[in-house]
């Protein structure tokens, strides 16, 4: 038995005991009792974006199969801060820009969104600095967060 992992007590369930909570029992993809989707997806970011003597580069984060509740929303989140280290040293830096189209991207802005059946695909720019402190390569990371909740308006 599959338990649905956002916590919520099935609505198609019914006990005698007052604090008794359901859970919902997933088959082939649904609550056998209230027909619930179970919450699935898959996430595609990709694992390097090479930037190059390219003034930028681009990325897709894309969301496929999403099944999720009509009340949940999946959402994919960049978390900074997005600054690339040259290569043999720890404190010379370059600030680097990640843009959604024309907006450039905050730390814990959102990227991607879906719901139940939607699946987007989303083009990021990744922009070097204008000017680094020095000739050479540079290496950095960026952060994703994927996560399941109630949308918020």
């Amino acid at each position: 038995m599959l338990l649905n992992p956002e916590g919520s007590p099935c609505q198609g369930r019914y006990s005698n005991k007052p604090n008794d909570t359901l859970n919902h029992n997933y088959e082939s993809g649904k609550c056998i009792y209230c027909g619930e989707p179970e919450i699935a997806y898959a996430v595609t970011i990709p694992a390097t974006v090479e930037l190059g003597n390219a003034a930028n580069a681009t990325a897709t984060i894309s969301a496929e199969n999403v099944t999720l509740p009509t009340d949940k929303t999946l959402k994919v989140t960049v978390n900074g801060p997005f600054t690339a280290t040259l290569v043999g040293t720890t404190d010379v830096t370059a600030h680097y820009t990640i843009k959604n189209g024309s907006t450039a991207l905050e730390s814990g802005d959102p990227v991607l969104t879906a719901k139940n059946g939607e699946s987007p695909k989303i083009p990021l720019t990744f922009g070097k600095p204008d000017a680094a402190p020095y000739a050479g390569s540079y290496t950095g990371t960026v952060t994703f967060t994927v996560s399941v909740g109630t949308p918020t308006i």
